[in-house]
């Protein structure tokens, strides 16, 4: 079904991954004028992406509550 819960977890999951990486690229086009609080501001945005990318992944493979 569409309602459980993996998927929308995973449709959440896609949602703000998306948003944190907006975030992340503001924050880089902004570091190229060589600020080190916007590098580590994009660096922490694109890390957290990376992680709910992860997560989205394993809600996917192992369909839990399915």
């Amino acid at each position: 079904q569409v309602w459980d819960g993996w998927i929308i977890a995973a449709l959440v999951g896609w949602a703000v991954s998306g948003w944190l990486g907006d975030q992340s690229g503001k924050a880089f086009t902004q570091a190229m004028g060589g600020s080190l609080e916007h590098r580590r501001r994009g660096l922490l945005f694109h890390t957290a992406s990376s992680v709910v990318v992860f997560i989205v992944l394993v809600l996917m493979i192992y369909k839990p509550g399915a």
